[in-house]
Parts: C-alpha cells; sequence; structure tokens
C-alpha cells in the first residue's frame, strides 16, 4: 500500500522531552517508583484487522485479546521496561520531519511554571539502560506530527500536603490525550520493543486493511486495576469509603526531575473543582534536552 497513516495515541501517565532544536522529542511513559498502590503498567492497544507479517521476521510479542465485547477485534499487549522503535519496511525511510503543533504546548502542564525545583530532567530518564523503577516505556520521536486530540477545560493545580487543604496555585486548560501522526510512504510499519536490558526483542506490523488508510493504535499508562485510586481535593481529608475517589499520578511527577521534592511538596489537579470529569491529564512538560 502507498502513502498511509500511522497514529499513536498517548495517555497517563506520560511526560514528553523536546530536543532543543525541535528536531524531535522523546516520550517516557513513568514507572512511579514501583509505589504499592501507584504502580503502573503501559497498555498497548489495536485491532487486529490491522496486523500484518512483519518483512523483517521480528518475534510476535505474547498478547491478550480484549474480553469487552463492543471491541472484538481489539487486542492488548502489557508492555514493560523497553524502547519501543519504529521500523519501516526494508528499502524504505520515514521521511516526515518531526513537526510540534504549537497548540500542543499550552495544553500539556509544564509544572516547572508551578514548582522551581521541575527545570532539570533527570539524566537517568535518558540512559540507554534507565532505572526500571522510573521509567517503563521510552519512545524516541524523530518523525510526524505531534498534537494534543482530546482536551479538557480548565484545571488548577496545586501542592499536595497532609490535610488536603491548601488552594490551587496554577490554573491552565489540559489535555488527556497526545497523538503522533506520521506519513508512510509504503509497506507495513513495524513497532519493535528493545528490552532495557538485553533480551529477545519482539514486534508487531501493521498495515491498514483494504477499506483503510489509516492505523490508530493506543499507548496508555494507567495504574494497575484495584491499586490505582487515592482520594484528593476538598473534603478528601475524611477518607470516608463515601468520599469520591480520583487518580493522582500528578503527585509522582518528580521521578523526571534531578531534586524530587520532598512528598507534600508534590502537585496534584484539582479535580473536584472540574465537575463530571475524572480522568488524569498528562502530566509531561517540555525540558529541552539533547539527548531526547
Amino acid at each position: 500500500m502507498e502513502k498511509w497513516k500511522f497514529q499513536i495515541k498517548f495517555s497517563g501517565l506520560t511526560a514528553f522531552v523536546i530536543r532543543p532544536d525541535r528536531s524531535g522529542a522523546r516520550v517516557i511513559l513513568m514507572n512511579a517508583l514501583n509505589i504499592n498502590n501507584q504502580r503502573h503498567r503501559p497498555e498497548f492497544r489495536f485491532d487486529a484487522q490491522d496486523v500484518t507479517e512483519s518483512p523483517w521476521k521480528i518475534p510476535f510479542p505474547q498478547i491478550t485479546k480484549d474480553p469487552a465485547p463492543d471491541f472484538p477485534n481489539r487486542w492488548i499487549r502489557h508492555l514493560r521496561f523497553l524502547d519501543l522503535n519504529f521500523l519501516p519496511a526494508p528499502d524504505t525511510a520515514l521521511s516526515q520531519n518531526f513537526e510540534l503543533d504549537p497548540a500542543t504546548i499550552g495544553y500539556v502542564p509544564n509544572l516547572a511554571t508551578i514548582s522551581p525545583c521541575a527545570n532539570i530532567i533527570n539524566s537517568d530518564c535518558l540512559d540507554p539502560k534507565p532505572k526500571t523503577d522510573l521509567v517503563q516505556i521510552r519512545v524516541p520521536l524523530r518523525h510526524g506530527k505531534l498534537s494534543s486530540t482530546k482536551r479538557l477545560g480548565k484545571f488548577k493545580f496545586g501542592p499536595m500536603t497532609t490535610t488536603y487543604n491548601t488552594q490551587p496555585t496554577h490554573e491552565q486548560d489540559c489535555a488527556i490525550e497526545v497523538t503522533l501522526e506520521l506519513t508512510v510512504d509504503r509497506g507495513p510499519l513495524t513497532l519493535i520493543g528493545v528490552p532495557f536490558r538485553g533480551g529477545m526483542s519482539s514486534g508487531i506490523a501493521f498495515q491498514p486493511r483494504k477499506d483503510k488508510t489509516e492505523v490508530v493504535i493506543e499507548l496508555e499508562n494507567r495504574p494497575i486495576e484495584h491499586d490505582k485510586f487515592l482520594r484528593i481535593g476538598i473534603g478528601a481529608e475524611k477518607m470516608d469509603e463515601h468520599a469520591p475517589v480520583y487518580d493522582i499520578d500528578f503527585s509522582l511527577y518528580y521521578n523526571l526531575t534531578q531534586n524530587p521534592p520532598c512528598p507534600e511538596e508534590r502537585i496534584v489537579p484539582y479535580y473536584d473543582r472540574v465537575p463530571g470529569i475524572f480522568e488524569n491529564c498528562i502530566p509531561g512538560r517540555y525540558a529541552d534536552d539533547p539527548g531526547a
């Protein structure tokens, strides 16, 4: 097939590091330091009808079929501790330069504007073999356009305290999904997972079926089921069984920085200020780094 579109949608506890010359980026899915009630496990979801044989003969990974009856063809791959790379067909290159949608910068929270200690990225995040208690998945971006594709209204942010009664210090519109779209000139595109600490790589090749001209996949980094919630916001200090529950992924964001603040200085979104919205935003920030 000639000229088709590939989209990968990022959501959950995700950070973006952009090269100083804006020629590329690194997407980092965080591991939340393996804290017992905040462990993360990225899910890679796709339509099985878009899967094809890889021309590179890469071993196919173990896959779980999604049991949801509304998505009979959707499959799930649980990823862990690897770099996810894009490999076009032999004798083919990805020719589209990397492009950052200017509007995306305004929708992904730059936490350095909320806390001064969030302005330098931890070099361990970009190490060839990053700490596995820090990073789950990394995706290098060198081609395609990165833009925010799902947004919410104004979110308010403030420091997490033991009493949960401080006022927000920052407010902005927020993205809950950021998407990379790139053009594949011909043939399938193989996504290869290369383990941080060595071992066998595996991959899945994608190409649109005959009635389509694009492939859309999702890479979501949510807390593990049953371990995912803590109560925050006004009234949360009561901690009773009837209190509403919300994700607080933002409180773990500072694992990206050189000098993480103490827990009570971490930043959380005040979800109670946005009635009816319970999804956590992408806690990314744009920290220029030549190693991205």
